[in-house]
Protein backbone atom coordinates (compact mmCIF):
# COMPACT_ATOMS: atom_id res chain seq x y z
CA UNK A 1 0.00 0.00 0.00
CA UNK A 2 2.87 2.60 0.82
CA UNK A 3 4.60 1.91 -3.02
CA UNK A 4 0.77 2.60 -4.38
CA UNK A 5 1.05 6.22 -2.39
CA UNK A 6 3.98 6.75 -3.33
CA UNK A 7 3.70 6.42 -7.02
CA UNK A 8 0.28 8.90 -7.32
CA UNK A 9 2.15 11.76 -5.17
CA UNK A 10 5.25 11.31 -7.83
CA UNK A 11 2.31 11.34 -10.62
CA UNK A 12 0.73 14.45 -9.37
CA UNK A 13 3.84 16.36 -9.09
CA UNK A 14 5.50 16.07 -11.96
CA UNK A 15 5.02 14.48 -15.65
CA UNK A 16 8.84 12.01 -15.30
CA UNK A 17 11.08 12.23 -18.54
CA UNK A 18 11.57 8.73 -20.23
CA UNK A 19 15.33 8.96 -18.65
CA UNK A 20 13.75 9.52 -15.34
CA UNK A 21 11.27 6.70 -15.31
CA UNK A 22 14.05 4.31 -15.91
CA UNK A 23 15.61 5.35 -13.21
CA UNK A 24 12.81 4.88 -10.48
CA UNK A 25 12.08 1.21 -12.46
CA UNK A 26 15.64 0.29 -11.45
CA UNK A 27 15.66 1.86 -8.38
CA UNK A 28 12.26 0.21 -7.55
CA UNK A 29 13.64 -3.30 -8.86
CA UNK A 30 16.75 -2.65 -6.62
CA UNK A 31 14.27 -2.08 -3.70
CA UNK A 32 12.26 -5.46 -4.40
CA UNK A 33 15.41 -7.34 -4.46
CA UNK A 34 16.62 -6.41 -1.66
CA UNK A 35 13.72 -7.39 0.20
CA UNK A 36 12.91 -10.71 -1.19
CA UNK A 37 15.48 -12.44 0.48
CA UNK A 38 17.05 -14.41 -2.89
CA UNK A 39 19.95 -13.91 -3.13
CA UNK A 40 21.44 -13.73 -6.21
CA UNK A 41 22.39 -16.63 -8.73
CA UNK A 42 25.03 -15.33 -10.57
CA UNK A 43 28.70 -15.23 -9.30
CA UNK A 44 30.43 -12.35 -10.68
CA UNK A 45 33.95 -13.33 -9.42
CA UNK A 46 34.59 -16.34 -11.45
CA UNK A 47 33.41 -14.22 -15.01
CA UNK A 48 35.28 -11.00 -13.53
CA UNK A 49 38.68 -13.63 -13.25
CA UNK A 50 38.01 -15.17 -16.55
CA UNK A 51 37.84 -11.33 -18.63
CA UNK A 52 40.97 -10.87 -16.88
CA UNK A 53 42.86 -13.73 -17.92
CA UNK A 54 41.52 -13.49 -21.70
CA UNK A 55 42.60 -9.66 -21.33
CA UNK A 56 46.37 -10.49 -20.79
CA UNK A 57 45.89 -13.10 -23.40
CA UNK A 58 45.61 -9.84 -25.52
CA UNK A 59 47.98 -7.87 -24.49
CA UNK A 60 51.05 -10.41 -24.11
CA UNK A 61 53.75 -8.94 -26.19
CA UNK A 62 55.81 -12.23 -28.30
CA UNK A 63 59.72 -11.98 -27.93
CA UNK A 64 61.53 -11.97 -31.23
CA UNK A 65 62.47 -15.97 -30.79
CA UNK A 66 58.09 -16.43 -30.32
CA UNK A 67 58.09 -14.42 -33.67
CA UNK A 68 60.65 -16.57 -35.54
CA UNK A 69 59.32 -19.74 -34.39
CA UNK A 70 55.92 -19.20 -35.43
CA UNK A 71 56.42 -18.07 -38.96
CA UNK A 72 58.45 -21.20 -39.17
CA UNK A 73 56.08 -23.47 -38.00
CA UNK A 74 52.89 -21.86 -39.32
CA UNK A 75 49.87 -23.93 -37.78
CA UNK A 76 47.94 -24.32 -41.35
CA UNK A 77 49.61 -24.13 -44.45
CA UNK A 78 47.47 -22.82 -47.24
CA UNK A 79 48.31 -23.52 -51.24
CA UNK A 80 48.58 -20.92 -53.77
CA UNK A 81 45.34 -22.15 -55.51
CA UNK A 82 43.48 -22.02 -52.53
CA UNK A 83 44.54 -18.62 -51.48
CA UNK A 84 43.71 -17.86 -55.48
CA UNK A 85 40.76 -19.24 -55.14
CA UNK A 86 39.18 -17.33 -51.96
CA UNK A 87 41.25 -14.17 -52.61
CA UNK A 88 40.76 -13.76 -56.36
CA UNK A 89 38.06 -10.80 -55.94
CA UNK A 90 40.79 -8.91 -53.59
CA UNK A 91 43.23 -9.06 -56.38
CA UNK A 92 40.46 -8.20 -58.84
CA UNK A 93 40.01 -4.57 -56.54
CA UNK A 94 43.46 -3.92 -56.34
CA UNK A 95 44.23 -4.14 -60.15
CA UNK A 96 41.05 -1.90 -61.06
CA UNK A 97 42.28 0.59 -58.55
CA UNK A 98 45.64 0.62 -59.78
CA UNK A 99 44.36 1.71 -63.39
CA UNK A 100 41.65 4.16 -62.37
CA UNK A 101 45.21 5.85 -60.47
CA UNK A 102 46.81 5.26 -63.57
CA UNK A 103 43.89 6.89 -65.89
CA UNK A 104 43.47 9.69 -63.34
CA UNK A 105 47.16 10.48 -63.13
CA UNK A 106 47.32 10.40 -66.56
CA UNK A 107 44.50 12.81 -67.37
CA UNK A 108 46.09 15.21 -64.87
CA UNK A 109 49.08 15.54 -66.68
CA UNK A 110 47.16 15.81 -70.02
CA UNK A 111 45.50 18.82 -68.21
CA UNK A 112 48.47 20.46 -66.75
CA UNK A 113 49.76 20.63 -70.46
CA UNK A 114 46.59 21.72 -71.76
CA UNK A 115 45.69 24.22 -69.52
Amino acid sequence: MAKREKKTISASAKPLTPSEEAAAKRAARRENRATSGVGSTRSNAPAQAKVVQSNRKKREILTQDQIAYQLAHPTKEVSYEEFQREYSHVVRDIRNMFILATILMISMVILAQVL
